[in-house]
């Protein structure tokens, strides 16, 4: 298959992106069958938010609103999701890339580039499904019940609790810098994602490269490359290892996947994507779980961390407590 014909199928897909028939698992599946499908979403996402990002700009270069240029543009260009309403089914990928590439090296030479503005709106929460959202240059993929806050005026800055899925335009002269647990994750155009709770993080880089540091430490950044992980403790260590990709999402979610990572972190995880109080005592959470929890309910899932983890599950109060098997 052809890289246009790859650009165009990733077009729809992305056009898809708001139906309520949307076949996820379909989805899922075409990005997982070949590298070069995600790297073509991602260019279309980015090219989609880059396009709502100059909207106003562009109105004014091509003269809408001005009597002089009466006729030249027959209605406004649609907003984000009219756009999508409209191109159910007949996008054309390869119209939308030149359309959109062309108007934006137009603002680029033809007018100064132009000052971040301020944030419109500083948080960001997903509920008991996923929320994607638009921050600065970082498309942003949030999970069940996690949340961001702009930290920064020119939307370089964000601080995250839970977990988020991140895919970042590049700039060399611009940091974008995700604040995790006391971390700071730092980028300048990639794919990643980041996990964070019990005092700890996880980043897992799937393209490019970040650099990772503890809050105010003036250790030197740890850098991570494609296919690396990096998971920041709660003592300030950093470890290095591996990144997992997740497996495609199945009808009942998306399978939780675990490298080396630190059972507060899990715990704290599991218990935000299936939203059920669980905790573990304060002695293991350090001790590192490698492995996958598959979907199912909250009790299913802590039964399978139990299990793999060498744990007992026990009921304390409106909790679920992991307590090591040995356990009296």
């Amino acid at each position: 298959m052809s890289e246009d014909d790859i650009t165009e199928i990733a077009a729809l897909w992305h056009a898809r992106q708001e139906d309520d028939d949307m076949d996820w698992v379909a989805f899922e599946g075409w990005l997982a069958a070949d590298a070069r499908h995600r790297l073509a979403f991602d260019d279309i996402a980015l090219l989609d938010a880059e396009v709502d990002r100059h909207r106003e700009r562009l109105l004014r270069i091509v003269g809408h609103g001005d009597p002089s240029t009466a006729g030249a543009l027959p209605s406004p260009p649609p907003t984000r999701d009219a756009r999508r309403s409209g191109r159910r089914g007949s996008i054309a990928a390869g119209a939308i890339a030149a359309g959109a590439a062309a108007c934006l090296l137009f603002v680029t030479e033809r007018s100064p580039k132009p000052q971040p503005a301020p944030a419109t709106q500083t948080t960001f929460e997903a509920g008991k499904s996923s929320r994607n959202v638009t921050v600065g240059r970082a498309a942003i993929a949030l999970a069940s019940r996690s949340g961001i806050r702009v930290a920064s005026s020119d939307g370089t800055r964000v601080e995250l609790a839970g977990r988020a899925s991140f895919v970042v335009q590049h700039d060399p002269t611009r940091e974008f810098v995700v604040i995790a647990e006391g971390y700071e994750i730092r980028d300048l155009g990639t794919r990643f994602e980041v996990v964070s709770g019990g005092d700890a993080m996880q980043v897992s880089v799937a393209s490019g490269e970040v650099s990772v540091r503890r809050s105010g430490s003036a250790a030197p950044q740890i850098r991570v490359a494609a296919g690396r992980s990096a998971t920041g403790l709660a003592d300030g260590r950093i470890v290095t290892g591996r990144a997992v990709a997740d497996p495609p999402a199945g009808p009942g979610g998306r399978p939780l996947v675990y490298d080396a990572a630190p059972l507060g972190l899990v715990v704290a995880d599991l218990a935000r994507a299936t939203g059920t109080a669980v905790t573990i005592d304060r002695g293991l959470e350090s001790r590192t779980f490698t492995g996958v929890l598959a979907t199912g309910d909250g009790r299913s899932r802590i039964a399978a961390l139990a299990t793999l983890a060498g744990l007992d599950a026990r009921r304390q109060g409106g909790a679920i407590h992991l307590v090591a098997r040995d356990r009296r």
